[in-house]
């Protein structure tokens, strides 16, 4: 909560490496617990323009989430797009500044983010961060972490094949049963991300922090893209 939220948490305590690597089982329920306010939002706020409720949709998960792996997206796009060797690209992406390559990459994330809030469903709205922390929690099960250190790292080594297989097995029959679609847009992410994963390993050697950052919200437009166009199917 702590770590992926913006949402206030009473309780203090001392950061615990092993403690946090294990909270990847629970991105999938953090993703739930984001995802809520704004199906409400979504639901039973009325909004009498498409572009309206789409800014305040984007702006509600910005501060329910708080731009966290927004950070990781702008030095995947600097980094990949690079050309450079391996070694260079995993310099770029531990730079903290950004390039032009990561604000094309925020721009186009956000340009996607706007578009595919405008016409979906709450439901939709609602599955949007499950789904994307879901193929997070995949992204670190099957893949390892490249030399050096990092802060994805603790969990990337923690995951474990089997905890990608469990999330991808709860969550296709959670979208079978909310309808054709969101199953269908379901399968269509977890296809594209996986590209993304092998293509991204076989260029780096691994998964860090930023790469899991980026497959969380890359996720979540190619979500909302595959909603959007399956409802105008």
């Amino acid at each position: 909560m702590t770590f992926l939220t913006r949402i206030p948490w009473p309780i203090r305590f001392e950061f615990e490496e092993d403690t946090f690597a294990k909270g990847l089982l629970f991105l999938p329920l953090i993703g739930a617990i984001i995802g809520l306010p704004m199906y409400l939002l979504a639901r039973y706020v009325p909004f009498e323009q498409a572009y309206l409720r789409s800014f305040l949709l984007l702006l509600a998960y910005l501060v329910i989430a708080g731009g966290l792996h927004l950070d990781g997206l702008a030095d995947y796009f600097d980094g990949i797009f690079s050309g450079r060797s391996r070694e260079r690209i995993l310099e770029i992406m531990k730079d903290s500044s950004v390039g032009t390559f990561g604000v094309g990459g925020i721009c186009l994330y956000f340009l996607g983010m706007f578009i595919g809030f405008m016409e979906v469903t709450p439901l939709t709205v609602f599955m949007m961060p499950v789904v994307a922390r879901s193929v997070g929690v995949a992204i670190c099960a099957f893949g390892q972490y490249p030399k050096g250190e990092g802060m994805g790292q603790p969990m990337v080594n923690y995951g474990q094949w089997y905890h990608g297989l469990g999330v991808v097995v709860i969550l296709l029959p959670v979208l079978f049963f909310a309808g054709k679609n969101y199953l269908i847009a379901g399968v269509i992410t977890l296809a594209i991300m996986m590209v993304f994963h092998l293509r991204t390993t076989q260029i780096i050697g691994g998964i860090t922090g930023d790469v899991i950052g980026a497959a969380i919200e890359l996720s979540q437009v190619v979500w909302l893209l595959s909603m959007l166009a399956l409802g105008g199917l």
